[in-house]
């Protein structure tokens, strides 16, 4: 493995261990092409697998919001994918934080991207959720139309402790969950993220809205977003009080 990361990024002059955490294997190492993040998954794990190949696709999409993909590759019975290591530290995202403007700054930039056809529509993921409001049903609204629609990429994973500043912008890192659909979804997951951090609903909406692509969401395409989110479990790490209080105040 080690051959293979130093032919695209030059000799290794340091290296450490980083706890395991999304992926079974992550080492930084310091190169000639900088401070460069490593991480690996075993072939046989099909679901770190996915979300490698979603990375992938998604890197040409992220240039300025995200660390930069370095390479990808299969070698001894590892997936292998390098990137540059992630700048800064965790976003603030209480309530009067120097941060937000550089939240709400990235979360425009991500928001004017189309996603490639390779990633899964959001659509398709979450499935159709009977029980929701508007009518959802067993079939069709979510089926790609209608307020799910689109091809714009997603995050989707936009939770606590997922957005990163160094001092001059902020990142979102790690798109392993990545997706196609309606732009505003990465948003109304940083609704719920300040929510959590202290915002009252309102305010949160507030700052939302400053956002070009939030000017056209309407609260019961809101709701029935919050209640799919919900129904689905889709990416649990959604703060389940943030949920209870933008539903109540919606």
């Amino acid at each position: 493995m080690r051959r293979e990361v130093e032919a695209v990024l030059g000799p290794v002059a340091a290296a450490r261990l980083l706890p395991a955490g999304s992926s079974p294997l992550t080492a930084v190492l310091e190169s000639p092409a900088g401070t460069v993040c490593v991480e690996g998954a075993p072939l046989d794990d099909g679901e770190r697998a996915a979300a490698f190949e979603a990375r992938a696709h998604a890197a040409a999409r992220t240039a300025g919001i995200a660390p930069r993909m370095r390479g990808r590759w299969t070698v001894g019975g590892w997936h292998v994918l390098a990137h540059d290591h992630a700048p800064g530290r965790t976003a603030d995202l209480s309530p009067g934080s120097p941060d937000l403007p550089l939240v709400a700054a990235l979360l425009d930039q991500a928001s004017l991207r189309t996603g490639p056809d390779a990633l899964p529509l959001l659509a398709d993921r979450l499935g159709a959720v009977p029980g929701s409001p508007g009518g959802l049903g067993g079939t069709g609204w979510l089926g790609g139309t209608g307020w799910l629609a689109g091809e714009w990429l997603l995050h989707t994973a936009l939770a606590p402790g997922a957005l990163l500043v160094d001092g001059r912008r902020a990142w979102l890192p790690d798109w392993s969950s990545a997706a196609r659909g309606p732009a505003w979804c990465d948003v109304a997951d940083a609704v719920l993220c300040l929510i959590n951090a202290g915002h009252t609903p309102a305010a949160a909406l507030d700052l939302a809205a400053h956002l070009p692509v939030w000017s056209h969401i309407r609260n019961d395409t809101l709701a029935a977003w919050a209640h799919a989110r919900r129904t689905t479990g889709h990416h649990e790490q959604a703060p389940p009080r943030a949920l209870d209080q933008l539903l109540s105040h919606l």
